[in-house]
């Protein structure tokens, strides 16, 4: 896939952002870094600087023991 534009993806306050790259400029905020990354996915954009560790990335092993998420 051919990205349209790097942006960097980090943590303000309790929000996530992303800031467009190099000028650092915030485009987009929410509570939710799996919609920021959804949303930037749909727009093409490569998230090339992430220094998140959210929640929604966490996996939990399964009670069978075969991993994957934790359904919510």
């Amino acid at each position: 896939m051919e990205y349209r534009r790097q942006v960097a993806m980090r943590c303000d306050g309790e929000d996530f952002v992303i800031a467009l790259q190099p000028e650092n400029e915030v485009v987009f905020r929410t509570k939710d870094a799996r919609a920021l990354r959804n949303l930037c996915r749909r727009l093409r954009w490569q998230i090339a600087i992430d220094t998140t560790l959210s929640t929604d990335d966490w996996t939990w092993p399964s009670e069978s023991g075969s991993g994957g998420r934790q359904p919510r």
